[in-house]
């Protein structure tokens, strides 16, 4: 598909596949083929039985293709174009489960945001090639570098538009309002395939324009534009954390996770861009660290999601009440379930650990304050990580006695889940090779260049061993296990006994602890050990509340002008051929207009 569109459609457009295309499309590639292959037992649901297998397919197939193009594409027209395709096809995809009003509104909702976000990026694009005489990647260094002389302020407005554009596909709160929302309404295949390598993309834009091209052509705007993206970043990564920590849904959890992470993979990219005029290793160590987050995250996310799928699969049901007591009953389930909750926690030596620790020790050790500061933000949100990761598991598979019987989901969809979990088992063993390939693949940014060798150095590391050896580190523990089964002997087995509820009569049907008590024990101690002073007790501003909530103040109204403009257009629609070439001649004029407009600029 790709090859008949540069033939066809683009004879004279180029693509290309460097290092930064490679990073990206890996993932793309088997994450994409990893969810087809769980796909076709997950939709004989019955609530996808009146649903078009033709229809699923075919979006899913130009889905795959749009992302393969986006990171093929070599001019900002054919990558703008991919884009579109890939976001037209996922919206599709989310809307599937037509006769769900829900499915349909999120799936609205995800559109007019996705588009508002493309508009943005169509709009740099066109003001870019007016300054800058061309749309091809390799000569837009050499625009902005002249924006940056003559017009900085045409030159923030395009990256201003560019970054909004981005961090809407990305995830970034507030612009990724919509993950929420479409997760839960998408089948969890297309669920897994969007928040492990579609909303990557966002981010595969971030590296191309603002690591790339403006740290090339301008590397003061670029420290200007790092502390956005850290600021940015460090606000996804807490909000996202905080709100998953109080998410009762699986896939709604795994949806603020991923404006988490991919709010820390911004902050590593900021941090990048600022530290790169100062401690050019510490930036290349935190780059390095965002792009291993980014791989590990986009196998990590896509497997728990999966796995939530599997959970309403079995038990008709996300709500995290509904779930527990299934770990004896789904063994593969949720042996995998625990392998990506484990890494998207950050215990070592699993993937997260490794990108996010990379990314600690080049903003601490910067010995910049609000560098550092943001350090300290980047281990708060690692620290909610775990708290929702281990909610995520034991509301699923724990809490509540095991349910008797195999209730294990058919083959296909287990091999899914195995594949991803053992290529997580895989990065996690061998991060100092992964980053090699990392550091390889993104060489050619400014920020990388030179630096890359003297990163390691930087905190005592060696790439392929270094601190952190997670083979030792495994056949220590099979070592020290041989020696504990030695010494414990191989006498009579253990008996089973009931588990102790500290006197408390328990319902043995119930969830022991309802998941929206999880933490209660530990607020509990919190405020036995720091009473909370006797203060006069302050009512929030009645503004507060509307002004977090960008749903009331500007997707909701977003989507109310979207639909008063689509009656206003179905209106024109009157049947009278006359009118409709009426139109079309006023259509072109008014574009024959603008052309004449921007070539004489």
């Amino acid at each position: 598909m790709i090859g008949l569109l540069g033939r066809y459609v683009f004879p004279s457009a180029s693509w290309q596949a460097d290092g930064l295309t490679w990073l990206f499309l890996i993932p793309v590639l088997v994450v994409s083929a990893v969810a087809a292959l769980y796909a076709p037992a997950y939709l004989r649901q019955e609530r996808y039985a009146h649903e078009s297998l033709l229809r699923y397919w075919l979006m899913y197939a130009l889905f795959v293709a749009g992302m393969v193009g986006t990171l093929l594409s070599s001019d900002l027209v054919l990558f703008l174009v991919c884009w579109e395709v890939m976001t037209l096809a996922s919206y599709v995809l989310v809307a599937h489960e037509t006769r769900n009003a829900g499915a349909l509104r999120a799936a609205f909702k995800y559109f007019v945001m996705t588009h508002v976000g493309t508009g943005c990026l169509l709009f740099g694009a066109v003001l870019l090639r007016v300054a800058g005489g061309s749309f091809a990647f390799a000569e837009l260094p050499a625009a902005l570098r002249g924006l940056a002389a003559t017009s900085p302020a045409m030159l923030h407005t395009i990256l201003a538009l560019f970054f909004i554009g981005f961090a809407t596909k990305a995830g970034l709160y507030p612009f990724g309002d919509w993950l929420p929302d479409a997760h839960p309404a998408a089948p969890a295949p297309v669920s897994a395939a969007l928040s492990g390598v579609m909303v990557k993309l966002g981010l595969y834009g971030v590296l191309r324009v603002f690591l790339g091209m403006l740290a090339a052509a301008s590397p003061a705007d670029a420290v200007v534009w790092g502390w956005v993206l850290g600021a940015f970043g460090l606000l996804s990564a807490l909000v996202g954390g905080s709100a998953a920590c109080a998410a009762m849904d699986a896939k709604v959890l795994l949806a603020y996770s991923s404006i988490a992470q991919s709010g820390l993979i911004a902050l590593g990219f900021g941090a990048a861009l600022v530290l790169q005029p100062l401690h050019p290793a510490l930036a290349a160590l935190a780059l390095l660290g965002a792009g291993f987050h980014l791989v590990g995250d986009a196998v990590v996310k896509s497997l728990l999601f999966l796995g939530a799928g599997s959970l309403q699969w079995r038990t008709g049901s996300r709500r995290l009440e509904d779930l527990g007591g299934l770990f004896e009953a789904m063994p593969v389930t949720g042996w995998t379930m625990l392998i990506g909750a484990i890494a998207i926690a950050g215990f070592p030596p699993l993937t997260a650990f490794t990108g996010k620790w990379l990314m600690l020790q080049a903003t601490v050790l910067s010995k910049l304050p609000l560098v550092s500061i943001a350090g300290l933000g980047l281990l708060v949100a690692s620290l909610l990580s775990v708290l929702y990761a281990v909610k995520l598991f034991a509301a699923s598979f724990a809490n509540r006695p095991m349910r008797a019987g195999a209730l294990d989901v058919p083959a296909t969809m287990r091999a899914a889940q195995v594949i991803l979990a053992a290529l997580v088992i895989a990065l996690s063993l061998v991060p100092g090779v992964v980053l090699g390939w990392i550091a390889v693949a993104l060489a050619p940014l400014p920020v990388l260049a030179g630096s890359a060798a003297h990163a390691w150095s930087a905190v005592g590391l060696l790439p392929l061993s270094g601190a952190l050896a997670p083979l030792a580190l495994v056949v220590l523990g099979v070592w020290a296990a041989a020696l504990a089964r030695a010494a414990v002997g191989t006498g009579e087995p253990s008996a089973l006994r009931e588990v102790w509820t500290g006197g408390v009569p328990a319902d043995h049907g119930a969830p022991r602890v309802h998941p929206l008590g999880f933490y209660s024990p530990l607020r509990e101690s919190l405020r036995r050990a720091y009473p909370r002073p006797a203060l006069p007790k302050l009512k929030a501003p009645a503004w507060l509340v509307p002004a977090v909530d960008a749903d009331r103040w500007l997707y909701r109204p977003a989507g109310a002008a979207g639909r008063r403009i689509a009656d206003a257009l179905r209106r024109a629609h009157t049947g009278v051929p006359h009118l409709y070439i009426a139109w079309q001649l006023v259509g072109a004029l008014g574009l024959a207009l603008l052309l004449v407009l921007l070539l004489r600029h």
